[in-house]
This record gives structure tokens, sequence and C-alpha cells, in this order.
């Protein structure tokens, strides 16, 4: 399972904590996971070795996400229900033909 969280902001937020966390148990399950920010991907370091990719909204619109079985998300989700996630998280969905959930 390929799974594309959707943050707010970059990983300087509260949010992006949980997600990074979260991302990290899920890929040592087996879950290939990818984190796409407003913000800059490059903060990832402030929290750690990240197990998933880190990018831009912009990136992975355009085709920058790259999950290692070279396949596209299986699920995108929306960490939190701000416009500024559910926008890109509806995009995200429909570029890559998956389901989306949000909390």
């Amino acid at each position: 399972m390929n799974v594309l969280f959707v943050n707010y902001q970059d990983f300087t937020s509260n949010s992006a904590i949980h997600i990074f966390n979260l991302a990290n148990e899920l890929t040592g399950l087996g879950a290939d996971c990818a984190v796409g920010v407003t913000g800059d991907p490059a903060t990832i370091e402030l929290l750690g070795t990240p197990k998933f990719q880190a990018l831009g909204f912009g990136e992975a619109r355009n085709g920058g996400l790259r999950f290692p079985d070279g396949g596209a998300p299986s699920l995108v989700h929306a960490w939190t229900p701000r416009e500024a996630v559910r926008e890109p998280t509806e995009g995200l969905g429909s570029r890559y033909g998956c389901p989306y959930v949000g909390d």
C-alpha cells in the first residue's frame, strides 16, 4: 500500500511530528509512505531521518512523487480539514486516481 499524507505546513508544524512518526511506523509495517507539505520539505531534517519521501505540493502535483514500487498512491490522507489541505488532497486524488480520507 502506498500512502500519501498531505500536511498544511512544513515539518515545523505540530501535526508534522505526528505524521512523521506515523509514516515511519507504517513504513516499518510494510506500507510505503510519502508526505506532501505546503512549506519547505527540507525542514524534515528537524525531526530526524524519515523512512519516507518528503516533498512539496508542487512537486507531488507535477509527478515528483516516487514510491519504491513505482506505483501511484493507494490512498491520500488529508491531515486536518483545512482548506489549504482539502484542495491539494482532492487534486492529488484526481491526478493519481485514488481515494482520499481526512481527519
